[in-house]
This record gives structure tokens, sequence and C-alpha cells, in this order.
């Protein structure tokens, strides 16, 4: 009965490292070599009771610098008009929280390489019986 514990114990000692390493491993990428990634497509999509209402994909849509400390300056370029937003960030092993003005947004981290991640919010709402749903979807690469 004791190896049995000690083997359960070994076990769950192993799973919370290798949790934990993830989460510190994506926290080195982003700000790793400067910190500086590109926002290489952003595209927004708006659902009304499960239909598409509206989607639109931008290339090339401005650049996200993490620092260390954990602060963020996001440079969002647009059709031509760029604008610069300052905030800060934290992640987890499978989240990227970003804060601007005192507003969070959670992206869920659906992709991640050494070099390039895609990133996911949605949020829904219900009003009136109406189901509203809107989805970020931000792919960024080491630059």
């Amino acid at each position: 009965m004791k190896k049995i514990n000690i083997a359960l114990l070994s076990l769950l000692v192993v799973f919370v490292l290798a949790s934990c390493s993830k989460e510190k491993r994506i926290e080195k990428s982003l700000y790793k070599k400067g910190g500086e990634w590109s926002v290489s497509s952003y595209k927004q999509e708006s659902y009304t009771n499960g239909s598409l209402d509206y989607s639109d994909t931008y290339a090339n849509a401005g650049t996200m610098d993490f620092s260390k400390s954990g602060t963020l300056v996001w440079t969002f370029t647009l059709d031509g008009y760029t604008d610069v937003y300052g905030g800060s960030w934290s992640n987890t092993e499978d989240k990227l929280t970003i804060i601007i003005d005192g507003e969070g947004i959670v992206f869920d981290i659906k992709e991640r390489s050494r070099k390039s991640m895609m990133l996911e919010n949605v949020q829904t709402d219900n009003y009136n019986g109406i189901s509203n749903q809107y989805k970020l979807t931000l792919e960024i690469e080491k630059k």
C-alpha cells in the first residue's frame, strides 16, 4: 500500500511540475528577444443566434511588445490608422490576459509554437432571447 501511495504522489508531483513549466515556457517566449510580436492577422466575427452576421480579417495589424515585468504596448494598425495602447499582461498554460485601461481581455491560446500563437477571445451575451456572440482571433508571430 505504501508503494502505491508513493507512486501516486510521485505522479502528482510530475504532473504539477509539467504544468508549471508550460506556463513558464509561454511566459518566457512572450518577452524573449525583446518581446516584439507582429499581429499578422486580426479577425472579428459577430453571430446572432448562431448565424454569422459579420466577419472581417485584417493582415499586418500592428505589433505587441511584451516586457518581462508584465507590461505591454499594443500598436494597433488597421486600414492605415494606428493607435497605441499601454497595459499589462499575464498568462497561464492556456490563456493570455491583456489589461488595457482597466478592461481585461482573456484570450484562449488555441495554437502555439516558438515563433507564433493563435489567440481567441469569445464573448457571448443574451438579450431578450437573442444570443449574440463576438469572436476576436489574433495570430501573432515573433519578430
